[in-house]
């Protein structure tokens, strides 16, 4: 994740990964662990080990981890997120929501509560395909709104009128004073693009691609 003013990296996302046979992507390892009912279960513990090996990182960097829909739905997650910051008192730590578990408002008011209380970040994840919950936006106000790739991706080689859309939701986010995040930039042309469209920040294939937290920590390192 770098700063679109000068495309220095300002932080990572913990990607799980695994080399088991028909277990490898984090949608083979859901779709197992859903027949288990552990989603959840396997959700926290591949947040907790994330954290755990980006404690590697520089101090400065932030580290982006993600939830289960079902987890807003189950207890758990409160505890887990305290063992998370406990695990790793000092690094800036965002939690990433996806969009389409944004169903309400108070309970993502709640979770910001604690989340404040650990000095925890909020980002709503994949925003603004489907319903762009923009309502759920202005009243809880996240951290960080990633929009959808699919808004975002190649969007140098879309209509005016695609752009022109994007550029006023991110015009009201930044209003709004939540930093707006552009998801799928793999070219130097998208990032451009991007750019003009005053996203504060990008994540994508062009500054980097899912790597093993050793090659991350050297990457933040030449960027110094």
């Amino acid at each position: 994740i770098v700063d679109m003013a000068n495309r220095k990296i300002k932080g990572f996302e913990v990607l799980g990964r695994s080399r088991l046979f028909g277990l490898k992507t984090p949608s083979e390892m859901f779709s197992a662990a859903s027949r288990l009912n552990l989603e959840v279960e396997l959700s926290q513990m591949m947040r907790q080990k994330g954290v755990v090996d980006a404690r590697q990182l520089q101090q400065s960097l932030n580290i982006f981890v993600n939830t289960h829909p079902l987890e807003l739905a189950k207890d758990g997650l409160q505890e887990s997120l305290v063992l998370l910051r406990e695990e790793c008192p000092t690094h800036p730590i965002t939690l990433e929501i996806h969009e389409a578990a944004i169903t309400n408002p108070r309970q993502i008011l709640e979770l910001k509560v604690i989340l404040d209380s650990l000095n925890i970040k909020l980002a709503f994840d994949d925003f603004g395909v489907g319903r762009a919950r923009l309502v759920e936006l202005s009243e809880v106000q996240p951290d960080y709104v990633k929009f959808d790739m699919r808004l975002t991706k190649d969007i140098h080689r879309a209509t005016p009128k695609h752009q022109e859309v994007v550029s006023l939701i991110v015009k009201m986010v930044n209003e709004l004073g939540v930093s707006s995040l552009a998801e799928g930039v793999e070219s130097d042309s998208c990032h451009e693009t991007i750019l003009l469209l005053n996203f504060d920040y990008g994540q994508g294939f062009l500054y980097g691609r899912p790597a093993k937290i050793s090659d991350a920590i050297e990457q933040s390192k030449q960027a110094e």
